[in-house]
């Protein structure tokens, strides 16, 4: 009877049955269900812990950015564009490990706009990835480096420029931090700020 049909209705019937096999067998509530033990979170933050842990399995690179992890109060100066005018401002940030351990989040608070950063060591490629969000208006990008003598370095590559973003005299006191767009090979700093540790 069915080699009298069509062949399209043949399809539709052969799918059909298939369709509905597969979601009896990917029904959860079927009897092959098997539990996966929880995600152990030990290394997040937590009361004794409040900045979190690294992870002992993460890669070993993640300690290269814990001077970030804490409390700190920071002055930064940023160049408008738009004005010709460098700002001053005060800023606190705060750093923690998240991925139970195998990345670290900071957050920054200004007068301005509120920003995060997590950054997370690619094993495969042996580089940073630094993926930042902002409010006001809304942003995001992600910058790519590592270690380079005492700093950390950090670039997004742009159309007709470089974004490059140094850490350095990084001590166990504080940090600095700025920003550059590099064009043809010269530098042009945009913003800069120095970073003391809460005690």
């Amino acid at each position: 009877m069915i080699s009298n049909l069509p062949i399209y209705l043949v399809l539709i019937v052969v799918l059909a049955f298939g369709a509905g096999n597969m979601a009896a067998q990917n029904d959860p509530t079927e009897s092959t269900l098997q539990t996966i033990p929880p995600v152990p979170i030990e290394y997040e933050a937590s009361p004794a812990y409040p900045f979190g842990r690294l992870n002992p399995n993460a890669p070993i690179e993640t300690k290269q950015l814990e001077f970030l992890i804490g409390e700190f109060d920071c002055e930064d100066k940023i160049f408008s564009p738009r004005n010709k005018k460098w700002f001053r401002m005060d800023t606190v940030r705060k750093a923690e490990y998240v991925l139970n351990g195998y990345a670290i989040q900071d957050k920054n608070w200004t007068s301005l706009s509120s920003t995060s950063n997590i950054r997370a060591f690619d094993p495969k490629t042996k580089q940073w990835h630094i993926t930042y969000f902002r409010t006001l208006p809304y942003s995001s990008a992600v910058w790519k480096g590592g270690k380079e003598g005492e700093n950390m370095v950090f670039q997004l590559e742009k159309e007709k420029t470089t974004s490059r973003l140094t850490f350095f005299d990084i001590g166990q006191d504080g940090y600095s931090w700025k920003a550059e767009n590099v064009t043809g090979g010269k530098a042009v700093m945009n913003w800069i700020f120095k970073c003391e540790r809460r005690r």
